[in-house]
């Protein structure tokens, strides 16, 4: 028989993502749960435990129990929300495909906080270009002057060779 794997399998289908994201987000290789029978490594366990803890193992793997653990609810969008109704439910670190206000909320705060890192970063070398670019004024100024020191050097050079000329054309 193959209990675990059912009951496996409508653990993910309540939760309500395909087998293959199921899959990937716990680390199995593509068609793991098909081959799911009657156990499942305590490696694999502690994968599910880690990225599912309102999973029942217990359930999981004898069928006793609920099937989720404590006062955890998993809508069908594979969002998990625990507590009661104090008011401070709070949803899992994981990112979820949601439309839900409090997914949408969540990413946007994200994306907030990776604006505001991006744009600290781009002052910081908008910072350095600036410094760079009084380095390279300072180093055209020095380049310009080596050069009318070379061609200073180059008329006493061709003055001196003139003079050399007329001495031995003497």
């Amino acid at each position: 028989m193959k209990e675990v794997y059912f009951r496996l399998s409508a653990f993910i289908n309540h939760i309500g993502i395909p087998v293959s994201q199921f899959e990937r987000k716990c680390g199995f290789s593509n068609g793991y749960v098909r081959s799911v029978s009657n156990s499942i490594g305590s490696d694999k366990l502690r994968a599910l435990s880690d990225i599912y803890p309102e999973l029942s193992i217990e359930w999981l793997l004898t069928g006793k129990g609920d099937m989720l653990k404590g006062a955890t609810i998993i809508n069908n969008s594979g969002i998990s929300i625990s507590g009661g109704n104090s008011g401070n439910n709070t949803i899992d670190n994981r990112r979820y495909d949601s439309d839900s206000p409090d997914v949408l909320k969540k990413q946007i705060e994200d994306l907030e906080r990776t604006i505001a890192e991006r744009e600290r970063l781009l002052e910081e070398k908008e910072v350095r270009i600036k410094e760079k670019d009084t380095q390279i004024k300072e180093k055209d100024t020095q380049i310009k002057e080596k050069d009318t020191q070379i061609k200073e050097k180059d008329t006493q050079i061709k003055t001196l060779l003139d003079i050399i000329a007329c001495k031995q054309g003497q």
